[in-house]
Parts: structure tokens; C-alpha cells; sequence
């Protein structure tokens, strides 16, 4: 592997734990595209000018009942955050993820402690970019916990024999696995980090050509029987949701991690016996 294949998979994990004008299109023949939940947006010329997140809702047979998925990226533009905490205002609930006990509601960035919070933190200051925590109002009365406690989350890697270790080294073992050339524009912006005075704007093209396809951060910590990381924080968002749809809730969004939507999306649909109905991008990074 070379230098630059080495460096790009060992970025991975930090990736995943970012992912962890608006146009809507909306149609009863309305078909997923193949990545209904990150995508990058290019001019004319090709240059890149975004990289987006989306919601993408599901209705119930009957349709009386909706469940939007809400992507996250854990660091984003303020104006990302704005329109975010706009929309949240015209849901029944907002199920928000965040691994803690009670009902753990950040007010500002310093609260997320750890090596995860560290990271996400560092990646945004680098980046000229805001972190989630101190910019989404996670104090708003439709907000409600839907995550893992400190001793599930604990539990349950134990149960897996998961942990930042077996992530890193999965991640390194599909990395070596995958294509062994590195794009001609992806090695643009490498070079374009060490020589451009405006290191931000490369670093946030350089992670988002990663961050676009979620397969590529996802696939190598799930492993072949899923995660405590996801699928196992997914079950307990989608038990959350039962409660809250049986409770009368009739439009519900989760507000999870890029990285989570594509589980949550499937079992929403095998079941909940949902339906995609419609999706609405958000521009989250600029990049030109």
C-alpha cells in the first residue's frame, strides 16, 4: 500500500465518527437514488461546490404516520445547523442520538468529552467548521433521547468483542482490500492541503470525496455481523420509535449519524413495512 493509500484508510475511523437552497423531490413513484444520504455536488465544470446530507422520509401503509430519517455530519457550516434546527421545529419528536445515561442534553461543544468528542472537535477547528454540540438546540421540548446508556453501550461491545481497537484494525483490513490507486483528484487535494494557504477548504474536499460514500466508513467497522457502534444503537433508536408511534406520534424524525441511515432506512422498511416517499438535500460543507 502506499503512503497516501496508507494515510487515506487510516483516516477512516476518524471519518466514520463525523458521519456516526434546498430542492425536495417528492413523488407517490418516488425511488431511493443508490446514496439517498451523503452526495457531493459539482459544478459545470466539474469543480466540487457542496457536500450534502439529506432527510429522507417514509410513510406508513396507510399513510397516516411519516418517519424522516435525518442525516447528521458532527461538524458542519453554522447556516447547516440553522436549517436543521428550523426543520426539527415541524416534527411530533425528534429522536436524537447520543450514548449516555438519563437524558443527556449537550449545550456546548466543551460537554462532549472523550476521545471521540477530542476528535470531532480538532476536525472541525481544522476545518473552519462548527461542531454539532453547541450548535443544535438538543434543549427543544419534541427532543427526546433515543440512544444507548453508558452501561448498554458497554454491554453491549463487550457481548460483540467490539471496541476502537477492532474498529481500526477492520477498517486498515478492508482498506488494503480495496482498489489499490488513488484517484488523480483525490491526490490533487492531498497536494493541494500541503501547499494551499487555505489548508481548511482542502482538508474539507479531501474528507468529503471520503465522507460521500458512507459504504466506504461503514462496511469495514460493521464487519459481517453488524456492530455495537450501529446496528446495535440502530435497534434501540428504531424501539424508541415504536413507542413513539404507538404513543399516536405522526411525523417523527431520527436524527442519527450519516453513517447509521442506511441500517435504519432497510428496517424501516422490512419492519415498520414503510415506504420511501421523499427526499430533501441540505448543503452542509462548502467546497468551492
Amino acid at each position: 500500500m502506499t503512503p497516501i493509500l496508507n494515510v487515506r484508510f487510516h483516516f477512516l475511523l476518524v471519518l466514520l465518527f463525523l458521519l456516526s437552497g434546498l430542492k425536495g423531490v417528492k413523488s407517490e413513484e418516488f425511488t431511493l437514488p443508490e446514496n439517498p444520504f451523503t452526495r457531493l455536488v459539482r459544478s459545470e465544470d466539474g469543480s466540487l461546490k457542496s457536500f450534502d446530507t439529506s432527510l429522507v422520509t417514509f410513510v406508513s401503509p396507510d399513510g397516516s404516520q411519516r418517519v424522516t430519517l435525518v442525516g447528521a455530519i458532527h461538524i458542519g457550516e453554522a447556516r447547516y445547523y440553522r436549517t436543521l434546527n428550523e426543520k426539527f421545529t415541524h416534527f411530533d419528536a425528534v429522536l436524537f442520538e447520543m450514548v449516555g445515561n438519563g437524558d443527556p442534553r449537550p449545550s456546548s461543544a466543551q460537554e462532549s468529552k472523550g476521545i471521540v468528542g477530542t476528535i470531532q472537535r480538532l476536525s472541525a477547528k481544522m476545518m473552519g467548521l462548527k461542531f454539532q454540540i453547541g450548535s443544535i438546540d438538543y434543549h427543544a421540548e419534541n427532543f427526546i433521547h433515543a440512544d444507548m446508556t453508558e452501561t448498554e453501550f458497554k454491554a453491549a461491545m463487550k457481548k460483540r468483542g467490539d471496541g476502537l481497537l477492532v474498529w481500526y484494525v477492520r477498517s486498515i483490513g478492508y482498506g488494503s482490500a480495496q482498489r489499490s490507486e488513488t484517484s488523480r483528484e483525490e491526490l490533487q487535494y492531498y497536494l493541494e492541503f500541503l501547499v494551499s494557504p487555505n489548508k481548511s477548504r482542502a482538508l474539507r474536499r479531501l474528507s468529503a470525496e471520503n465522507m460521500a460514500d458512507i459504504r466506504s466508513t461503514i462496511v469495514p467497522v460493521e464487519g459481517k455481523n453488524g456492530s455495537s457502534l450501529v446496528q446495535d444503537r440502530n435497534d434501540k433508536a428504531l424501539k424508541v420509535l415504536r413507542e413513539q408511534l404507538n404513543q399516536g406520534k405522526k411525523n417523527v424524525a431520527i436524527f442519527y449519524g450519516a453513517a447509521h441511515l442506511p441500517d435504519l432506512a432497510q428496517k424501516l422498511q422490512d419492519d415498520f413495512g414503510m415506504k420511501a416517499e421523499g427526499i430533501e438535500w441540505v448543503p452542509c460543507w462548502k467546497l468551492d
